[in-house]
């Protein structure tokens, strides 16, 4: 009798251990992959937030982020080494990072570009000390077939106006030449 009892209490463990496998199973196999955020996202929602220090980033408005594709370190590598185009570097909680993107967006509409590579950092990692001699983000590295051509990296947070357009006429410059190399290259 005693020995039935436990048989029973034994086939009830296993079965309720079987059920709750076959109820994870079934979870993880159907659950939704998680999303990746986009540019926008991940930009927009610091809006109206401040820094550790205080100061409120500036709000950023992005109307259209499909021609910008996030990179992970492997896909800057290879860019780096063999491939042709513009790999923004930035991070959203950086002032000058913020202050770039219109421009940079603005810029790449104006030329047609379709499409600028994007790499989020804190910092300038030790895998691209082999490429570039900078240390302050944000970077804009203009790559033809592995060669890179420049490093372009956002003079200050407040540009006087003639230095600001200055910037932005070169880097219109550097984006056809980068047009034309993919085109032509």
């Amino acid at each position: 009798m005693k020995q039935e009892k436990v048989k029973k209490i034994l086939l009830i463990v296993v079965g309720l251990l079987l059920l709750i496998g076959i109820f994870y199973g079934v979870y993880y196999f159907t659950k939704p992959p998680l999303k990746e955020e986009t540019f926008k996202e991940i930009y927009e929602k610091y809006n109206g937030q401040k820094d550790t220090s205080g100061v409120e980033f500036e709000s950023l408005t992005i109307e259209n982020d499909a021609l910008i594709s996030n990179m992970n370190k492997d896909e800057v590598s290879s860019l780096l080494k063999e491939g042709t185009g513009l790999l923004y570097i930035g991070n959203p909680t950086d002032h000058r990072s913020r202050k770039l993107v219109p421009i940079l967006l603005d810029t790449a509409n104006e030329v047609g570009m379709e499409i600028i590579d994007y790499y989020a950092a804190t910092e300038v990692e030790d895998f691209l000390k082999d490429y570039v001699e900078e240390e302050d983000l944000p970077l804009l590295i203009f790559v033809e077939k592995g060669t890179i051509k420049e490093v372009l990296t956002y003079p200050s947070e407040d540009l006087e106006d003639s230095k600001l357009e200055e910037f932005k006429k070169h880097l219109l410059g550097q984006m056809q030449n980068i047009i034309t190399c993919d085109d032509l290259c």
